[in-house]
């Protein structure tokens, strides 16, 4: 028995060796496409801003109210909701049959689980839809911050208008932290983690549903900037897949940006 429990730590440490990096390897296309989706989408969220505030430029020096600036972002939002959900539906199920895959690799229990399967459909839809709203909700409350301080500042219509086009632009190419260039990138990053997730833990639930004790454990990927509570997750190992982790998280992302994932083996004994 101890050779046997030898052979199957030293199998855990490979696994968890090449885990990330496998999954890094798979999702790195899918996240470029992504975030090239969602430079278009930010740009053409700008031109169509753009071309509502345009109507207000006869009445600017009057003042254009905070409501005002927000009802054009809902029709901005409308008019382009489709364009980021289909982004994020595409990319959501490459990712989950990714996951799918390397879990039943990784346990060596086949289970029938596709895009087909209800919890798939649910997840893809509502994700799709829950996401593009938080994108727009930021989007908006950016926007509407340009605004005021324009209007407290005095500034010229032009002047305005430039920092709004500059604002998107920054939205598809800036820099909001250190380690992600731009929200469409941060958006990419996001997004195909929790797809990836989802697929690989949506099939350990299935495997477990069907009489298999499973257990996981939260990978950081061990640099400097792994956050404290990513750090604690890691900390506790092995735990039932039915519990979550010290921070309330059953799985990884934590937090928009997280590069931590997943590990999932049947419990062991003993």
């Amino acid at each position: 028995m101890c050779k046997k429990h030898q052979l199957l730590e030293s199998l855990d440490q490979f696994i968890e060796s090449v885990h990330i990096q496998q999954r890094d390897r798979a999702v790195r296309k899918v996240a470029n496409d992504v975030e090239e989706g969602f430079k278009d989408y930010f740009r053409e969220q700008e031109k169509r801003f753009l071309e509502y505030f345009e109507k207000h430029k006869n009445r600017f020096k009057e003042s254009i109210s905070e409501d005002e600036i927000n009802r054009i972002m809902n029709e901005v939002a409308f008019e382009t909701r489709e364009q980021g959900k289909e982004v994020i539906r595409n990319a959501a199920g490459q990712l989950m049959l990714f996951g799918r895959d390397q879990l039943i690799s990784e346990i060596g229990f086949e289970i029938d689980f596709d895009l087909d399967h209800p919890r798939a459909v649910d997840f893809l839809n509502k994700h799709a839809a829950e996401q593009v709203t938080n994108i727009d909700e930021t989007t908006r409350d950016r926007i509407a911050t340009i605004v005021t301080q324009g209007t407290e500042e005095g500034w010229s219509y032009q002047k305005m208008a430039k920092e709004i086009e500059n604002r998107f632009e920054e939205f598809a190419v800036g820099r909001p932290q250190e380690h992600i260039r731009s929200r469409a990138e941060h958006v990419a990053v996001t997004e195909t983690a929790i797809a990836y997730e989802e697929g690989y833990n949506e099939v350990a639930e299935e495997m477990q549903n069907q009489g298999l004790q499973m257990e996981h454990y939260w990978q950081d990927v061990g640099d400097d900037n792994v956050s404290e509570g990513c750090e604690e997750n890691n900390s506790v190992g092995w735990i039932p897949l039915d519990e979550n982790f010290p921070s309330g998280d059953h799985n990884p992302p934590r937090f928009p940006g997280c590069r931590c994932a997943s590990l999932v083996r049947r419990k062991r004994r003993g």
